[in-house]
């Protein structure tokens, strides 16, 4: 056991800062995250498994669950303040999407035909806590592809997320709040196995140097912001000369 959970300070640092970088909040996230909801809710409006687990593939949900375990077993408050924040805008926006989806297209489905696919179950949580424990595994382990529990924890969240919305264009009651149960259910399920495996890596000393890197990036941030702004404001001063 001490063998299969041991990893070198170095291969901690390198999963540390390959974990923030690819949770950053960016706009392709936001965009890959609208088409999969998308999908996904219409595939729950015509009852269609392969379009929920197709829309999976590209929804961009592990690195924000993962960097929200990693913070806890940490103690950060930056870095716990800065996963619930990507993970709250990406639940709005997965909301009004699967909303909007709903008031367009929902006259062609049953919504007790969603409840089928959205009820929670001791199953359903044992494969978020598995896919929890596989996926932040395989994120240490670098030399282990993370892509298909990663799919499998997707498709955990997204799902019940895209219920929820399309619940409250429905007005169905019974919709909303099964979706909101598994939503619970799936979220500790696979936060709580993630804290597991990276405290048992003993990612728990590493508060400071991931505070670093969450300063760094902010000011990286600010940095690109203002040459942007100043970009801006040149080519404006530009275009008033001529």
């Amino acid at each position: 056991m001490t063998s299969i959970f041991t990893i070198s300070f170095p291969e901690q640092e390198e999963a540390l800062k390959t974990l923030l970088k690819e949770s950053r909040e960016r706009n392709g996230f936001y965009l890959l995250l609208g088409i999969a909801t998308f999908v996904v809710t219409l595939g729950l409006l015509v009852n269609s498994l392969e379009a929920v687990i197709g829309a999976a593939l590209v929804a961009p949900l592990l690195y924000p669950i993962l960097s929200l375990a990693l913070a806890v077993v940490t103690s950060s408050r930056l870095s716990l303040h800065r996963s619930l924040k990507l993970l709250g805008k990406a639940s709005a926006l997965v909301i009004i999407v699967s909303a909007a989806t709903a008031f367009l297209f929902g006259a062609f489905t049953n919504s007790s035909a969603i409840i089928l696919a959205t009820v929670p179950s001791l199953p359903v949580f044992l494969i978020a806590f598995a896919s929890g424990l596989a996926v932040a595994y395989a994120w240490v382990k670098q030399e282990i592809s993370a892509a298909l529990p990663g799919v499998a924890m997707s498709v955990s969240i997204l799902p019940p997320l895209a219920g929820v919305g399309a619940g409250l264009v429905l007005l169905s009651y019974d919709l909303v709040s099964q979706s909101i149960l598994l939503l619970i259910i799936n979220w500790l399920g696979m936060t709580g196995a993630a804290i597991i495996v990276f405290s048992l890596f003993g990612f728990s000393p590493l508060q400071g140097e991931e505070e670093e890197k969450i300063v760094e990036e902010v000011e990286e941030m600010k940095i690109q912001q203002q040459a942007i702004t100043e970009g801006l404001t040149k080519k404006r001063v530009r275009s008033k000369k001529v």
